[in-house]
């Protein structure tokens, strides 16, 4: 399915692949015959050290059997096997030339087009503390979300070729990792691919139609637009990276092709019809795709796959200027871990905007607070449930401290006449927080204006999975009229 482009390091060209002549591969496509032929790669007028260098290719230079369907596809060997390593291991595609599947554009007075989007970046504690992880369905529409991506992973499972013993243990298909055999590194890369085309597409159709209805009604979108874009370009980077290693083959192109139009086509209705449904279903393909990447990087460390767990394996400098990657961080596993963060990001936002009222409330990630701390503005990547927030007509004091986690009663933070503020904390597990409705921290804290008027007021819980939260039924006190919610969702 999937053919790959790179070439040995020591070849001195700005677009050493283009520069490589045409190779032909006949490939016998039956279960009974072996290629019965092998065509030599003709070199041009490209320089080539006499050194070989350590080739970036994830795959081995020994003969070997395609790992999906029957077919035994040998190495092609070129006339001057000791000065090139080999830029194509296996295909399903017949092709009349090697060469950069994206080649950089050259201009005339253009250097380089910056990325629109610079990458935020990641800590070391941020990306090795990532860990595949599950939100449990609450309600209908997440059930459906759920049961759909379930649908949509068995379907992976069969198109990419993934035998019985690659497969994970069924009842926790979301948080193990591990199985009784490892995927091959042109596994993995198909997976990759085909998850990150897809990936790509819910961002770009939520933005889209975001953007449309704040130009209809005449309204701001509160900052979603942006965090949507940048989620569908984000993805598209993550494609291409892994473009940089492997070409598709008809037949993965075709899939994709048929994916894309589809899924297109279904979340742009499906979004106008309930975007929370939308988001919480991206929600859970997220959590696939952290748990995907996460099997790959323990694959790595064990050494299951040999050329990736090769710390001279040399990743694509796209990805290195991409996510700013440091000396000595530039390992495929690095690459991985980067990647997984991402994915982690994406899902943490996606469960968070499902989470609150799409019609109202801001995007908590890209929002300006009044408060000049920086460890007050969330951050997802370690959010795997998202965080979210209820609108109640009116909440007593009383009804709060009914609270199944209001271990610690503080009352009356602040009263300025109309309005008191009481902070909730699980005092056996972590410290007093500063009153702040959107303090980023791993705790429950629920900070909630109570109107003693009786107007309305919005409560914020974060750092847990927002569906936990149970207000206990309404037991009188100063509030005039109206009831709490009884859960988020």
């Amino acid at each position: 399915m999937l053919s790959t482009t790179t070439i040995s390091h020591n070849i001195h060209s700005s677009s050493p692949v283009a520069q490589l002549g045409r190779a032909a591969f006949p490939l016998a496509h039956t279960r009974s015959a072996l290629p019965r032929q092998h065509a030599a790669l003709w070199i041009g007028s490209a320089n080539y050290s006499s050194t070989a260098g350590t080739p970036s290719r994830p795959f081995s230079s020994k003969s070997q059997t395609h790992p999906i369907g029957p077919f035994s596809l040998i190495k092609p060997v070129p006339h001057n096997a000791a000065k090139l390593a080999s830029a194509r291991e296996f295909s399903t595609t017949r092709i009349a030339k090697l060469r950069d599947f994206f080649p950089p554009q050259e201009t005339k007075f253009i250097r380089q087009t910056p990325p629109a989007w610079v990458h935020h970046g990641y800590t070391e504690a941020e990306m090795t503390n990532v860990e595949p992880a599950h939100r449990e369905p609450k309600t209908m529409g997440d059930w459906f979300a759920w049961k759909l991506i379930r649908f949509c992973r068995v379907c992976m499972d069969l198109a990419t070729g993934l035998r019985p013993e690659q497969q994970v243990d069924k009842k926790n298909p979301t948080t193990a990792v591990e199985a009784a055999k490892p995927l091959t590194e042109a596994q993995w890369l198909v997976r990759f691919v085909f998850l990150e085309s897809i990936a790509g597409v819910p961002g770009m159709v939520a933005g889209m139609l975001r953007h449309l209805r704040s130009l209809r009604r005449m309204k701001r979108d509160n900052g979603w637009i942006e965090t949507l874009l940048e989620e569908s370009y984000n993805e598209r980077m993550h494609l291409l990276t892994f473009m940089k290693m492997c070409e598709p083959g008809w037949f993965m192109k075709t899939m994709i092709l048929g994916a894309q139009g589809v899924f297109f086509n279904a979340l742009f209705f499906s979004y106008l019809i309930s975007p929370k449904i939308c988001h919480r279903f991206v929600g859970y393909l997220e959590e696939e795709a952290v748990h995907t990447y996460t099997r790959c990087i323990r694959e790595i460390d064990q050494g299951m796959l040999e050329k990736w767990s090769n710390p001279d394996f040399k990743i694509p400098d796209m990805a290195v200027q991409y996510w700013n990657m440091p000396e000595g961080k530039r390992t495929m596993k690095d690459l991985i871990m980067y990647i997984r963060a991402d994915e982690a990001v994406h899902r943490g936002v996606n469960h968070t905007l499902s989470n609150l009222n799409y019609k109202e409330d801001p995007n908590p990630f890209v929002s300006d607070y009044k408060t000049e701390s920086s460890g007050h503005k969330p951050k997802a990547v370690l959010k795997p449930a998202g965080m979210g927030s209820i609108t109640v007509e009116s909440l007593s004091v009383p009804e709060i401290l009914e609270h199944k986690y209001a271990a610690e009663r503080d009352k009356c933070l602040r009263s300025d006449g109309n309005a008191q503020y009481l902070n909730l904390i699980d005092s056996d597990r972590f410290q007093h927080l500063e009153e702040d409705p959107w303090v980023d921290h791993a705790t429950l804290n629920v900070q909630a204006p109570v109107m003693t008027d009786g107007s309305s007021c919005k409560v914020f819980i974060l750092g847990f999975d927002a569906s936990d939260i149970r207000l206990a039924k309404r037991a009188g006190g100063l509030a005039k009229h109206g009831t709490g919610s009884d859960a988020l969702d």
